[in-house]
C-alpha cells in the first residue's frame, strides 16, 4: 500500500498560535518542560520538530540541535528564525524515515508528531526513532494524555482531542486514530525506564497534555 502523503506547508503559517490558543499555551510549556531533563550539551534531534519554537529553546540551552521535518515550508520558518536569533541550529527537510544516523544522538524529541500515524504507523516510526538514539539514550514523547477515569471526563477528553484531529485531516492528510498510549509502545520499540507527567491546559484546566520519557535500553 503507497504511504499516506502528509503535507503542513498550508498551516505552517498558524500552527503554533493556533496551539498556544487551543490549549492555552499548554503545548508551548510542556514541550518546553523537557529541556530541562536533557544531559547537558547533549546531541538532540528533533523529529518533526516543525518551525523550531523547542528546538530553539534546546539550542539556547547548549544543546547541539538537529531539526527533521518534511515541510518544506516548516523548515524555512525554523531556518529563517535560527537566524534571526543567532542560533546554531541544524535544519533538515527530509522524510525521517530516509534518516540514518543509527546509535547518534543523546535525545530524540517527538513532541505532537507521533499523533500523525494510526496506531501500527506510529510503532514503526517509534521503533526507528529509537534506533537513532545511543545505548541509554532519552527519547522524550509530548502529546495529549491517554484518558483516564469514568465515562464522562474520557468522552469530553476525547472530543477535545478529535476537534483538531479532524481539522488535520482534512487539512494536512493525517490519519484518524484515538489517543495513543505511547508506554507499549516504547517498551516495544526496547525502551526501558519509562517516566509520565502530565500538564494541564489553560494552566487550570483538566491534564488532558503528557510528556513521557525513556531511556533506550543498551
Amino acid at each position: 500500500m503507497p504511504r499516506r502523503r502528509r503535507d503542513f506547508d498550508r498551516v505552517a503559517p498558524f500552527y503554533e498560535g493556533l496551539a498556544r490558543l487551543y490549549t492555552g499555551g499548554g503545548i508551548a510549556r510542556i514541550k518546553l518542560s523537557q529541556i530541562h531533563e536533557m544531559p547537558a550539551r547533549s546531541r538532540v534531534l528533533y523529529a518533526g520538530g516543525g518551525a523550531g519554537e523547542d528546538a530553539l529553546a534546546a539550542a539556547q540551552a547548549g544543546h547541539r540541535v538537529t531539526l527533521i521535518d518534511s515541510s518544506l515550508e516548516m523548515t524555512r520558518r525554523a531556518v529563517k528564525r535560527a537566524r534571526s536569533e543567532r542560533r546554531d541550529l541544524e535544519v533538515i527537510c527530509k522524510d525521517l524515515q530516509e534518516h540514518r544516523r543509527f546509535d547518534h544522538y543523546d535525545v530524540v524529541a517527538a513532541n505532537f508528531f507521533l499523533n500523525v500515524f494510526e496506531t501500527k504507523s506510529m510503532c514503526r516510526m517509534l521503533a526507528h526513532l529509537t534506533r537513532l538514539l545511543r545505548p541509554q539514550g532519552m527519547i522524550f514523547i509530548a502529546d495529549f494524555a491517554e484518558p483516564k477515569g469514568r465515562w464522562l471526563e474520557p468522552l469530553m477528553q476525547q472530543i477535545y482531542y478529535g476537534i483538531p484531529l479532524l481539522f488535520f485531516v482534512a487539512l494536512s492528510g493525517n490519519d484518524w486514530h484515538s489517543i495513543h498510549d505511547y508506554r507499549p509502545a516504547l517498551h516495544e520499540a526496547g525502551c526501558g525506564e519509562m517516566h509520565r507527567r502530565t500538564m494541564r491546559i489553560f494552566r487550570r484546566g483538566p491534564k488532558w497534555l503528557a510528556t513521557y520519557s525513556a531511556k533506550r535500553v543498551a
